[in-house]
């Protein structure tokens, strides 16, 4: 992390893990991987933390869906009353740009309907994961939002 940021939150997990939030960034120092990764960053008209996920990379067919930092869901986004702006590519494209598919979530919904995995054998730190069924159930509107909606007229 370089010094000039302003850390708001640091948590460490017992295998050395490190989940940050400066304001603005989401990251992740994974100790077994010995680098830092960003696992979201806040949309700049606040309130929403952006996730991405490359379904290719990141679809767990276990649980048809995908994972999430849990302490990320559980302890940044309630402490800073942030929802989760989840954005999906499968691969599509228009011309030179990704296609995303959008969700806006709830954490609160999140912790309720996710299941609560840890692959402690590899390093990492503890996930929620969301089945995609559940995550378009539960999304407070997915794509772009119709106009007027009070979810703060983010467009993701």
């Amino acid at each position: 992390m370089e010094s000039t940021q302003k850390v708001n939150f640091v948590l460490r997990d017992k295998r050395s893990n490190e989940l940050t939030y400066n304001g603005r960034i989401l990251s992740l120092f994974v100790n077994k991987e010995g680098r830092k990764r960003r696992i979201g960053i806040l949309h700049k008209e606040g309130k929403v933390l952006l996730m991405d996920r490359d379904r290719k990379k990141h679809f767990y067919n276990n649980l048809l869906g995908f994972g999430f930092n849990y302490e990320a869901v559980k302890t940044v986004c309630t402490k800073f009353e942030l929802w989760v702006g989840l954005r999906v590519w499968d691969g599509r494209m228009k011309g030179k740009k990704k296609v995303w598919d959008k969700y806006l979530l709830l954490p609160t919904d999140i912790l309720q309907h996710g299941s609560v995995m840890q692959f402690s054998d590899q390093g990492f730190e503890t996930q929620i994961f969301l089945s995609l069924k559940d995550i378009r159930q539960l999304a407070k509107w997915k794509d772009e939002p119709p106009l007027g909606e009070q979810t703060a007229g983010i467009m993701l």
